[in-house]
């Protein structure tokens, strides 16, 4: 890991990778490396004056913990092209009781790093990446940090070899009802999930597509195992049946990515081409209001109608289980000219178009009810895919990601397992990085 990143000035939006403490070492290198790091440190803050007795064992242990997250972001950022780069918010009212250091250790370590000539700190503040909001300073390694990672043969390439992140230990995630907070929707609290059958079936599919998808090298974007989310585990109507999304766990996790960056990533060292569902939550509610009747080739083709206008109206409808009288609060900020088209207008060419949706009450499917159909589509997929074809998929919301070469098998099973379930066949959408074919193995 040679070179040093580029200064770090303004307020101009770097990229960066997000400090992710989960983040620990793997192999015997990466272990040594953390080591000699965590005694830079406390030499340095001996020397410095700051501290005049030793941390008591397990201070020292939540220290290394902190130092380990730093380094091995540090590296993967490397990997990932931001030259070193990493952020993370410092805000003490925030910090996260769920991480694993408390504020106090991680601000030790920043400032011991610092202080160790190990990170510059480049104060002035600089928008998240991504898709995160808000403003972040950004971590820059030293000569000194690269040079005792080149010493520990730790590389961009190999980075992912001497660090991970555990696979989550709860694959199956109930949470209670969306509530308000501050005057914002917010997500319900996480509930106790039931030991039955049913969700000893659904964590053990999880827990098999995170062991095979273990042994598969995946580069661009970052994926440490898949959890399902379900929601309004609180209603006595709760069979599983509200969401169940894969969520790939992390705050850096290919999920995040826009669908460009995501058509940069490799798996196995092979370029990849990403499969979608078209119209999925639609096509699901088409299939149940008319069973065995072909979809139509562009489900948001309504006259007079912009396709921007369309999909904010199904999110609207399907959010709410019926007809909006009105457009959602933020929708103008989501879509242009929106009061050229008042919902009324709307609602009349949507009927019109799907006389199906004034009967949405008799189907009682909304938003979470149609994510957990998509969802289980997905997970049957991927499973098909790796226990027939020995083929590695990662999953989006509506589609999947695989390798190029993979995409007719792709194809081919995201639609049985759609029509498995519908009666239809989908539409189905696939993009990849055209620009790049020719310079990835398949």
């Amino acid at each position: 890991m040679t070179g040093l990143p580029a200064p770090l000035s303004g307020d101009t939006p770097l990229d960066a990778r997000m400090i992710d403490l989960r983040l620990t070492a793997r192999s015997p290198e990466a272990h040594i490396l953390v080591d000699r790091v965590l005694e830079s440190v406390e030499t340095h803050e001996v020397n410095a004056g700051l501290r005049q007795r030793a941390r008591t064992q397990r201070a020292s242990a939540a220290l290394k913990i902190a130092l380990a997250g730093i380094l091995a972001s540090t590296a993967l950022s490397i990997d990932d092209g931001h030259e070193g780069r990493v952020f993370k918010s410092m805000n003490e009212t925030t910090w996260k009781k769920s991480e694993p250091v408390g504020y106090d250790t991680m601000q030790a370590a920043l400032r011991g790093l610092e202080g160790a000539n190990l990170i510059t700190i480049h104060k002035a503040s600089c928008f998240y990446p991504s898709t995160y909001s808000g403003k972040a300073a950004r971590r820059a390694p030293t000569g000194a940090m690269l040079a005792m990672l080149d010493a520990a043969g730790i590389t961009a390439s190999t980075a992912r070899q001497h660090f991970a992140v555990p696979p989550p230990q709860d694959v199956v995630i109930v949470r209670g009802a969306a509530i308000r907070q501050y005057g914002k929707k917010a997500q319900g609290e996480i509930l106790h999930c039931p030991d039955t059958a049913q969700a000893r079936k659904i964590a053990a599919e999880v827990i098999k597509i995170n062991e095979y998808l273990s042994k598969h090298e995946i580069r661009g974007g970052n994926h440490d195992g898949y959890y399902r989310s379900f929601n309004n585990g609180d209603s006595p109507a709760f069979s599983f049946n509200y969401g169940g999304r894969l969520y790939s766990a992390g705050n850096n996790s290919y999920q995040r990515l826009s669908g460009h960056g995501r058509l940069k990533m490799t798996i196995d060292g092979a370029q990849v081409c990403e499969v979608d569902i078209k119209a999925c939550q639609l096509s699901l509610l088409h299939a149940v209001a008319h069973p065995y009747r072909q979809l139509p080739n562009d489900l948001y083709e309504v006259d007079g109608i912009p396709r921007p206008i369309v999909k904010q109206w199904v999110t609207a409808t399907l959010g709410q289980k019926k007809l909006p009288a009105k457009w959602p609060r933020g929708t103008a900020s989501k879509v242009s000219d929106l009061k050229r088209y008042p919902v009324k207008t709307v609602t009349a060419a949507m009927t019109t178009r799907y006389p199906f949706l004034n009967r949405l009450a008799d189907f009682n499917l909304g938003t979470l009810e149609l994510t957990a159909l998509e969802s289980d589509i997905i997970v049957a997929t991927l499973l098909r895919l790796q226990d027939d074809f020995n083929v590695p998929a990662l999953a989006m919301h509506d589609g999947i990601i695989t390798k190029v070469s993979h995409q007719e098998a792709a194809q081919r099973v995201l639609a049985e397992e759609f029509r498995a379930r519908m009666r239809v066949k989908p539409l189905l959408t696939v993009d990849q990085n055209t620009s790049d074919l020719g310079s990835y193995p398949t």
